[in-house]
């Protein structure tokens, strides 16, 4: 099974990564509102509904801006 990383956002107005394969994903930082994240996922055809938890390497706007509604929209896990 192939693993994919995707970059659906990266520079100092938002950072934000997909993480998968055909089954599930994580994310790695949430730098970007939700809505945005999941346009941009949805134009490469990455399911939201696929993302298992939240990675959030440290606590610097451009990394954790959309994750609190990320969060609470997808019902998953933030590490």
């Amino acid at each position: 099974m192939s693993l994919f990383i995707t970059a659906l956002a990266s520079g100092s107005n938002g950072n934000c990564y997909h993480v998968g394969n055909e089954t599930e994903a994580v994310l790695i930082d949430a730098g970007i509102n939700c809505k945005e994240i999941e346009k941009r996922m949805g134009r490469l055809g990455l399911s939201i509904k696929k993302v298992k938890a939240v990675f959030i390497s440290h606590e610097h706007a451009d990394h954790i801006k959309g994750m609190p509604v990320l969060v609470k929209n997808i019902n998953c896990p933030l590490i």
